[in-house]
Formats: C-alpha cells, sequence, structure tokens
C-alpha cells in the first residue's frame, strides 16, 4: 500500500499482526516520535513498519538471499 493510495498509511481492522520484539519496536517507537516531532503529523510505529515493508522489501529480500547463499558456500 502506498501513501497515494489512500493518503495515509493504515489498513483494514482485521489485519494480522506481526511481533517484532521489544527491541525492534522501541527503534520503530523512536522513529515515529523523530517523523511525528519533525514533520508535525502524527506517525505511529506501525505507520512506519508499513512504509519500511513497502518501499524496502524487495531490497531486504535480495540482501538476506545474498547473504544465506554467501553462508552455505563457507
Amino acid at each position: 500500500m502506498s501513501t497515494s493510495e489512500k493518503g495515509k498509511f493504515g489498513g483494514p481492522k482485521n489485519t494480522k499482526v506481526v511481533h517484532v520484539g521489544v527491541e525492534l519496536f522501541k527503534k520503530l517507537d523512536d522513529g515515529a516520535i523523530d517523523i511525528s516531532h519533525q514533520s508535525r503529523r502524527r506517525i505511529t510505529p506501525s505507520q512506519v513498519a508499513q512504509y519500511l515493508v513497502v518501499n524496502y522489501l524487495d531490497a531486504a529480500k535480495e540482501k538476506l538471499l545474498k547473504e544465506i547463499k554467501s553462508a552455505e558456500e563457507q
């Protein structure tokens, strides 16, 4: 989902939940606070996570696959 589709991040209320753990949630929360402060718009940790998935998942998949293949070759 892109911001141009709805003008905001978020999805249906019946979406699944992903557990990221305390440390990663803290990073998402800190990022959301920084963005909110600088943009003067309320941004949630979920919106940050959604943005990252929409915009960077393909690059992350490629990098992870390269790391896995490299580790298997050693």
